[in-house]
């Protein structure tokens, strides 16, 4: 993706719209730049590309549960610097990655709904100053289908969220999952398989006497090889009602239009929905689905809430932006609301 950008390339098949500066936060002393470097050679690219990489890690978003004002700091002076170096390159600031997560977050409970809300609020906020995407890198479990590790806040609050399919143990026939896109098509995924490849990087050293010793460094990577057909990630049959709904998902929805029709009040403004729309608070309606233990048992209820609001919002059933959820206005033939 850093390639593609910053070169005005293809990502997973797709031309991207416009070349800029990308900018990659890496913080878990993975070889950045040798799978850059491999990405770029793979595809023929030989000059220097607008990248920025740097692995100094940023203070946490929260400390003591709170928003720490050295993150704020910190933002200040990032956002100055990033975009002073697009300026001089004449280039637009396109994209921001951060891995991973939980090095410069700053929550003490993986599981908070509150602590991680308040964390995707604070990105969230970069990105808009930024004027440019942030891709941060999170992780799943075991298990998939059930999202990421933690609160369910994580995909809630984020506008895309991206993973890997297939057989993990292989590097052919692999996907890459559109699991969520605000106001576009979603459970999506693009073919993809890896292919071994080396790339020879200088490295160059001072010594204590002045001299400079350069070395040359052959280093293995993976390369991705991209299909080009994007397709449904299920492409399994609608149900009887043509939803593709679950029968928990149906039933969810059901409970929170009630919720919605007895209890609903108007969305603030910072929710961006139309106005006069209602909505109720999420916890309400995890309450209402944990009390009839629709979502399993009570150490499970929450994952099990996870894994049933992202594809909801996935599938325009459902938008969320904490505390709320509502159920949005249809989007018509031309892609805008009625």
């Amino acid at each position: 993706m850093t390639v593609a950008v910053a070169s005005g390339g293809e990502f997973a098949g797709q031309k991207v719209t416009y070349p800029g500066l990308v900018v990659q936060i890496e913080l878990e002393g993975s070889l950045s730049r040798v799978r850059v470097t491999a990405a770029a050679r793979h595809r023929g690219i030989t000059e220097k590309l607008p990248i920025w990489q740097f692995t100094r890690t940023p203070p946490p978003i929260l400390i003591n549960k709170r928003l720490n004002p050295e993150w704020k700091k910190w933002t200040d002076v990032f956002v100055r610097v990033a975009k002073r170096k697009a300026d001089r390159l004449g280039l637009p600031l396109a994209l921001i990655t951060m891995d991973p997560a939980m090095y410069f977050a700053g929550v003490d409970d993986n599981n908070s709904w509150s602590q991680w809300t308040d964390v995707c609020k604070a990105l969230i906020a970069l990105a808009q100053r930024c004027g440019c995407p942030i891709l941060v890198v999170d992780h799943y479990g075991k298990d998939e289908e059930r999202g990421l590790i933690g609160s369910a806040a994580k995909e809630a609050a984020a506008h895309f969220v991206l993973g890997s399919g297939g057989d993990r143990e292989s590097r052919k026939n692999r996907q890459l999952q559109v699991r969520k896109m605000k106001d576009g098509q979603a459970y999506i995924c693009v073919d993809f398989n890896l292919d071994t490849y080396e790339v020879v990087l200088s490295k160059k050293e001072i010594k204590d006497d002045g001299t400079v010793n350069v070395e040359e460094q052959t280093h293995t990577t993976l390369v991705i090889k991209w299909d080009r057909e994007i397709r449904p990630i299920d492409s399994s049959v609608r149900n009887a009602d043509g939803d593709h709904l679950s029968d928990l998902q149906r039933t969810a929805m059901i409970k929170l239009i009630t919720l919605i029709n007895d209890e609903g009040e108007l969305l603030p403004a910072e929710c961006n929905a139309p106005a006069g729309m209602r909505g109720v608070s999420i916890a309400r309606w995890f309450e209402g689905l944990s009390r009839g233990r629709l979502l399993g048992e009570r150490g499970q209820s929450e994952a099990n809430f996870k894994r049933m609001t992202t594809p909801l919002q996935a599938k325009r059933q459902i938008e969320m932006f904490d505390p709320w959820v509502w159920v949005p206005l249809p989007i018509n033939s031309e892609g805008t609301t009625p």
